[in-house]
């Protein structure tokens, strides 16, 4: 039985030009009817070959498509296997420029996306963990993935004037709290591995956005507007984030207020870390007349 698209015209549907059309011409081929004229292929077939000047409003997504992709051949040749979904959502959220939060249990990957997104990531990163035993197993994995950026680890003879355009520097919180003057302040990315301890102390929350370009005095201006905010707490689009920041942990237990700054100025939070269950079940119903199936089960199960 060949399906039945809806009789619907959607508008600005089209991922190229932002134009109406009908569904059924974007379950078909993705794009409007015009558009497919000039293109003449579906719009996943441009995305997949990765000519991304072809699709005008979706340049930016095709693009990060190609940078995910990258990534994803570079962990698969430097490690023998591909990456399971939650390293490609990690990965898009990254080159998209968020900050974001892991919260995953310990063997999923989040040290292993941590080393390959800062070998990928244009610019200088600063890897933070909490030991000088986890520093030392990270400058390993580091330095045998090729091809690698320069990386720089106090530990092994290099310095902080080491510390190229396109680099790497390994340190541990305790370093962070000791050496923070002499650490350079324009990093483009700074991910914390294992945050916990770190993320304990309301003066590391500020260090850490000072690794990224925000000065004392911005960070002090931006919590004096938190105050005032109480119970309206919103990200400041205001002001675009100066740098990325990727806090990983297993077990976050957020203790500090200060971490608010990290909401307000780079657009994400980190919460306590919970487990829930979920009982989901995939069904679907084989019926003619749909529209009056779809309204009645939205009327049962209301909203969701």
């Amino acid at each position: 039985m060949e399906f039945a698209y809806p009789k619907i015209r959607f508008q600005k549907i089209c991922p190229v030009d932002e134009a109406e059309t009908e569904a059924d011409k974007i379950f078909l081929n993705g794009l409007c009817q015009l558009d497919f004229k000039k293109l003449q292929r579906p719009f996943w077939d441009i995305l997949s070959s990765h000519q991304c000047d072809q699709l005008g409003k979706s340049y930016i997504f095709c693009i990060i498509d190609q940078k995910t992709q990258e990534c994803v051949e570079y962990f698969t040749n430097n490690f023998g296997f591909n990456p399971h979904r939650l390293f490609i959502s990690w990965t898009k959220k990254t080159f998209f420029g968020e900050s974001f939060c892991i919260q995953a249990p310990t063997g999923f990957g989040k040290t292993t996306f941590g080393t390959v997104i800062a070998q990928m990531k244009k610019g200088r990163v600063c890897f933070i963990v909490p030991t000088k035993f986890l520093a030392e197993q990270i400058y390993e994995k580091l330095s045998s993935m090729k091809p690698s950026k320069k990386i720089v680890y106090l530990s092994r003879k290099t310095e902080i004037t080491d510390l190229k355009k396109d680099s790497i520097l390994i340190i541990t919180t305790a370093f962070l709290h000791k050496n923070f003057p002499s650490l350079p302040k324009n990093f483009d990315l700074v991910f914390i591995d294992d945050a916990d301890s770190l993320v304990r102390n309301p003066k590391n929350i500020d260090k850490v956005l000072n690794l990224i370009g925000y000065t004392s005095d911005d960070i002090q201006s931006e919590w004096e507007r938190l105050k005032r905010q109480k119970n309206t707490l919103e990200w400041n689009k205001q002001k675009p984030p100066k740098g990325q920041v990727i806090v990983s942990s297993a077990t976050l237990t957020p203790k500090t207020k200060r971490l608010l700054l990290f909401k307000s100025l780079l657009g994400f939070e980190i919460a306590e870390s919970q487990t829930h269950l979920r009982n989901i079940v995939d069904t679907f119903i084989e019926r003619n007349d749909y529209i009056n199936q779809i309204v009645k089960l939205i009327k049962t199960l209301g909203k969701g």
